[in-house]
């Protein structure tokens, strides 16, 4: 696989004329959070990137081509397909192709980015939320560019290919699975298991997801970075001393204490700001919050001015599958409905997919954190999404770096421990627990190597593991090694890798390390 970057950003002026006018002035250029302060780009260089992302989208042409456009969107060396409809007039071709409904949509992004306009979902009137007016317009700023992969023999030492078509296909089937009613919280916590936060994020933005939940707030501030208008829910506590982060990056709280509710209230009182909270909800089995804690948390926040109850959180029970651990307390719940029912207001409950949303009672509308779901993991059994069949999106590979003739006897792997029974053929593949392949994996994982599986054998090291290929015949030095993935007929999805190590989904993709080189499949 060949991977290439595309980026768009300002062509960098000379050092005396940096800013223009509208920068001296102050004036939001459109561009991002720090538009102001860099130069303003041309309508050439906007037309170019514009035209640079519907190439891509439509097939025209190839990034590697694209790297080549100058300023004005020209192809430099020519290298479009022939009837593609290139760019070397800046005009498009009239035997170009019929445009399709993503490159449609693409084009449409693009402009409105470039232009510094709002992109795709508008919830229609503003919301009214404390004193002032909150914009429900929502807008992207893909400050990252994109990736897209090409076909190449180029091998990585250890590389992770991500599929964002899946991903935007898995919220499609999500949303024909379940009630149209519900809404969709995307959980993006620990880099959206792995995935990458950033390129997640755009392409669920465009997919029509609701909302965006991750664990803290340094998280919620790089998804923040990407689109305004959609709200982003941390879950975790905060810590003393971070609310004025909350209200810089428009972050919703999940209160879990009347302490932290207190702080919040100051510093929204300092900043002479509202606030919009979720409230913890106690679950059996569970002291964080008590329920007299979560009753006098209830409380505070409904007397409260400056903060706004607007949802509760059903926290997951971090074993990905259903348990008594995610049953909120119904005592709690009936208490809540009489609190809220004088004051007219509706919060709703958000809960995450592996719960039985099913056994909660009917007084407050449920909304769900889709997770895992949404990257290939499969449901557990028994959870609101039994039988549903997401669709594979990420294949963990590695190479052959080695290949030994080893006697009978020889022993392999860290502290010798795995001793051959018979004169054996090893290879060894450059990815270890350093990379994220779990240092376990000996004698009870395997990988595919030429559509065929072999098993891992010995201790992984942190860089490199042993297989063993005594039952192949011809083999080289660079052939790949799927970890996680397919490869000819065979397939060895992640619910099997968990399965053989012992270790739950999310464990093996958050131990995938960022040495690991994550490339992005973005067209169909």
């Amino acid at each position: 696989m060949r991977w290439a970057g595309l980026h768009f950003g300002h062509a960098r002026r000379k050092r005396g004329n940096m800013r223009d006018s509208r920068s001296k002035r102050g004036e939001n250029s459109g561009l991002g959070h720090s538009a102001s302060r860099r130069a303003r780009p041309c309508q050439a260089q906007r037309e170019g990137a514009i035209r640079a992302l519907c190439a891509v989208a439509k097939g025209i042409c190839k990034l590697p081509d694209i790297r080549r456009l100058d300023r004005s969107g020209r192809a430099r060396n020519r290298t479009f397909p022939r009837n593609s409809g290139g760019f070397a007039s800046g005009k498009q071709n009239p035997a170009r192709p019929k445009e399709n409904r993503r490159a449609v949509l693409v084009e449409h992004a693009a402009r409105r980015f470039f232009d510094g306009a709002n992109l795709g979902r508008s919830a229609g009137k503003s919301e009214t939320a404390g004193g002032g007016k909150v914009s429900a317009e929502r807008k992207v700023s893909i400050k990252k560019g994109i990736r897209q992969m090409e076909g190449s023999s180029t091998h990585l030492r250890c590389s992770v290919y991500i599929d964002l078509c899946a991903l935007e296909r898995n919220m499609g089937k999500l949303r024909s699975f379940l009630p149209k009613s519900k809404k969709y919280i995307a959980l993006l916590s620990a880099d959206a298991f792995g995935y990458g936060a950033e390129a997640a994020a755009v392409r669920l933005m465009l997919s029509g997801a609701d909302a965006f939940a991750v664990t803290n707030a340094s998280e919620g501030a790089r998804v923040r970075e990407i689109g305004a208008g959609w709200q982003i829910i941390i879950l975790s506590s905060s810590i003393p001393g971070e609310e004025e982060y909350y209200f810089e990056n428009l972050l919703t709280p999940v209160i879990s204490n009347p302490e932290e509710a207190e702080r919040f209230e100051n510093c929204a009182r300092k900043r002479g700001e509202k606030m919009r909270v979720h409230l913890r909800l106690p679950i059996l089995g569970d002291s964080v919050p008590s329920p007299d804690d979560a009753k006098t948390m209830l409380e505070k926040i409904l007397s409260s001015k400056l903060l706004i109850p607007e949802a509760f959180c059903l926290p997951g029970t971090g074993t990905g599958a259903p348990s008594e651990g995610s049953v909120p307390d119904p005592a709690f719940l009936e208490y809540a409905r009489k609190k809220f029912s004088p004051c007219g207001k509706k919060p709703y409950i958000h809960h995450s997919d592996v719960c039985d949303a099913e056994s909660m009672p009917d007084c407050f509308e449920k909304s769900l954190r889709a997770g895992l779901v949404l990257f290939g993991v499969q449901p557990s059994q028994g959870s609101i999404l039994k039988g549903f069949k997401p669709e594979h999106a990420l294949t963990f590979r590695s190479s052959i770096s080695q290949i030994k003739r080893l006697p009978k006897g020889a022993t392999v792997g860290y502290s010798r421990r795995h001793t051959l029974e018979r004169d054996s053929k090893v290879a060894l593949i450059s990815a270890g627990y350093g990379d994220g392949l779990a240092r376990e994996a000996g004698t009870k994982a395997s990988v595919i190597i030429r559509g065929r599986r072999a098993p891992v054998i010995g201790i992984v090291s942190m860089d490199q593991a042993g297989v063993d290929v005594s039952e192949f015949g011809e083999i080289e030095v660079g052939d790949e090694a799927v970890i996680i993935g397919s490869m000819g007929g065979e397939f060895i999805s992640i619910e099997e890798y968990c399965r053989n190590l012992s270790i739950t989904p999310a464990q093996a993709l958050t131990s995938i390390t960022k040495r690991v080189a994550r490339f992005y499949k973005t067209l169909y």
